[in-house]
C-alpha cells in the first residue's frame, strides 16, 4: 500500500523521511496513518498485496506470509529509569539510557555497570503482581563485549517479595555478544539450555512482584548491559528452521523429497563454486528447489574447505572476507535464487563468526553488505523472539552432527528431546543438516535417512499438536531482527 510520509521516523531498522512515498504492508500503513506519521497515497488502486499476489510471491510450501511482528505477548516492565530501581547489590553504576529497538521503537532503559569489585552486582525493580501461567518470560537487553572485553553471565530472577523468598532464576552467558539480546530461559523440566530453576516458586500460583537482574563476572572486569523490557511471550508455538549446508547432491535427491513428504521446506546453504561439480547439486537443482518452496541462503567459503578464518593471516583480511561473502551472495542474486530476502541470511562456514573473542570483522562485513542475521553450528542455547526482536547474528543449532555408532542412536534421541523441548517451551530452534545417506553414516556431516525420518516425525507430531511451526530460516532471521521480510 502506497503512503506519503508526513514526518521522519525510524521503523524496522530503516529511516523514513518526510516526503517519501514507500509501498508498505497495509497493516503497517494503517498504523502509520493512525499515528499521524503518514497519509494514504491517492494513487492506491488496491489494498496491496492482494491475496493472489501474496500467493504468487510466496511461492509454494509452508511459509506463506511475511513476518510483521517478531513475537506476540505483552510488556511486563518497560520505560525503566534509574529512579525506579528498588534496590541494588554490589554497588553497581546505574544510569538511564535510550536506544532504537530492532523494530524501530525508541525505548528507555537502565544500564547496569560493574566497577570491577567483587564477582557480581544487581538491581531490583518492582512489577505489578502477576502469577504467569508459564515461564515464557523474556528480557530485551543491549550489550557490547567489544567495549568491555568481557562477556558476563546474566541472571534473571522473578520473586514474590523484596527478599525473593520464592523465586525462579534463569542464567544466560552472553558469549560473543554485541547488540540486542533476548534473555529467555526455558521452562523448568524442559530440554532447552538455560532453564528456569525454582527457588520455591510455582508458575501459575506464586504472585511475582519483584524482578532482579544480576551480572556475574571475574574480579577486575567491568562489564555492562542495558535492560529495556521484560515481556511475556504468548506465541502459540515455537518456530523451527531446517537448514541444509554445503549443497550436496543428496540434499536434492533424498533430503528435499523427505522434507516435502512431511509438508516441510528447507533452507539450503550454498557454496557457490561447488555447485555443478561431482557430488553436488546443479544450478537447475537449486532453481527447482526454489520453485518447490524451498530457499537458498548464503554460505562459503570459496573452495569449500575451512571457514572464513582461512583469511586470518591475509594482509587485508577484511577485504578477503568481503570478497568471499560477496562471491557467494552474488551467485544467489544473479541466478534468481534470492527469494524474499534469503540472500540476506548467512550460514557461517564451520560455524566461525569471528577471528577471535571480541573481534567483529566478519559481522562488520556482513552488516556492511546488508545481511540481517547468521547461523553458527554449535549447540549452546535456544533463543526466543521477543516482542521487538533480538539477536539474529548468533543462531545456534540443536544438531545434527553424526557420531560413531552406537552413539548415534543416543545423539538422535538428544536431538528429538531438543526439538520437543523447544515445542514445549515456545523456544525457537534451528536444525542443521548436511549430507543424506541410505546406508550407514560415516562422517560427521552425514545422516542416515531412517534417522532423518525420526527427526522429521518428531517435528510433524509437534506441528500436529499446534506447538511447533516449520519456517524458512529467512523468516526466522528477519523476525528476530525485528524487520519486515521482503514480499519478493
Amino acid at each position: 500500500m502506497l503512503v506519503n510520509i508526513t514526518r521522519s521516523f525510524a521503523f524496522g531498522g530503516r529511516e523514513y523521511v518526510a516526503g517519501q512515498n514507500p509501498d508498505v504492508d497495509p497493516q503497517i500503513a494503517r498504523q502509520w496513518i493512525a499515528d499521524g506519521r503518514a497519509t494514504a497515497d491517492a494513487d492506491n488502486s488496491m489494498d496491496w498485496p492482494s491475496p493472489a499476489l501474496q500467493a504468487l510471491v510466496s511461492r509454494a510450501g509452508n511459509d506463506p506470509a511475511p513476518a510483521v511482528r517478531p513475537g506476540r505477548g505483552y510488556v511486563v516492565a518497560a520505560d525503566l529509569r534509574a529512579a525506579n530501581v528498588a534496590a541494588t547489590i554490589g554497588s553497581p553504576v546505574i544510569t538511564d539510557v535510550e536506544r532504537i529497538a530492532p523494530d524501530g521503537t525508541k525505548l528507555r532503559g537502565i544500564r547496569i555497570a560493574s566497577t570491577g569489585s567483587g564477582t557480581n552486582c544487581s538491581f531490583d525493580i518492582n512489577i505489578r503482581s502477576s502469577t504467569f501461567a508459564t515461564g515464557r518470560l523474556s528480557m530485551l537487553i543491549y550489550s557490547d563485549h567489544t567495549a568491555t572485553g568481557f562477556d558476563p553471565n546474566v541472571a534473571l530472577y522473578v520473586g514474590d517479595n523484596s527478599s525473593l523468598t520464592n523465586h525462579f532464576v534463569g542464567n544466560t552467558w552472553l558469549a560473543n555478544s554485541r547488540g540486542w539480546q533476548t534473555i529467555a530461559p526455558g521452562i523448568t523440566g524442559g530440554a532447552a539450555h538455560n532453564k528456569w530453576i525454582s527457588g520455591g516458586a510455582t508458575w501459575g500460583t506464586t504472585a511475582f512482584t519483584r524482578v532482579r537482574v544480576r551480572l556475574d563476572y571475574t574480579t577486575t572486569n567491568t562489564p555492562w548491559i542495558e535492560v529495556y523490557e521484560l515481556n511475556y511471550n504468548e506465541d502459540a508455538s515455537s518456530w523451527l528452521s531446517i537448514t541444509v549446508d554445503d549443497g550436496w547432491d543428496t540434499a536434492y535427491t533424498l533430503g528435499a523429497p523427505a522434507l516435502e513428504r512431511y509438508g516441510m521446506r528447507g533452507s539450503f546453504a550454498i557454496i557457490a563454486d561447488l555447485i555443478g561439480t561431482a557430488g553436488y547439486m546443479t544450478l537447475a537443482n537449486l532453481q527447482d528447489l526454489r520453485d518447490r518452496g524451498h530457499e537458498c541462503v548464503v554460505h562459503g567459503p570459496i573452495g569449500g574447505t575451512g571457514s572464513l578464518v582461512n583469511y586470518i593471516a591475509s594482509p587485508n583480511r577484511r577485504a578477503a572476507v568481503d570478497a568471499d561473502v560477496r562471491f557467494h551472495r552474488d551467485y544467489l542474486v544473479n541466478n534468481g535464487l534470492n527469494v524474499r530476502g534469503s540472500a540476506n541470511c548467512y550460514i557461517y562456514p564451520q560455524g566461525y563468526d569471528r577471528f577471535a573473542v571480541g573481534n567483529e570483522e566478519i559481522r562488520d562485513v556482513l552488516e556492511s553488505q546488508g545481511f540481517i542475521g547468521g547461523r553458527r553450528s554449535a549447540f549452546s542455547r535456544q533463543q526466543k523472539r521477543s516482542l521487538r526482536g533480538g539477536n539474529p547474528w548468533t543462531w545456534h543449532t540443536i544438531g545434527h552432527e553424526w557420531t560413531t555408532d552406537p552413539a548415534e542412536a543416543a545423539n538422535i534421541t538428544t536431538i528429538v528431546s531438543r526439538i520437543n523441548g523447544a515445542a514445549t517451551e515456545k523456544q525457537d530452534a534451528v536444525l542443521m543438516l548436511h549430507k543424506f545417506v541410505t546406508g550407514a553414516a560415516a562422517a560427521a556431516t552425514e545422516i542416515n535417512m531412517t534417522n532423518l525420518e525420526t527427526l522429521l516425525q518428531a517435528i510433524a507430531d509437534n506441528r500436529a499438536a499446534g506447538t511447533q511451526d516449520v519456517v524458512l530460516f529467512s523468516r526466522l532471521a528477519y523476525a528476530m531482527a525485528g524487520l519486515e521480510r521482503p514480499l519478493i
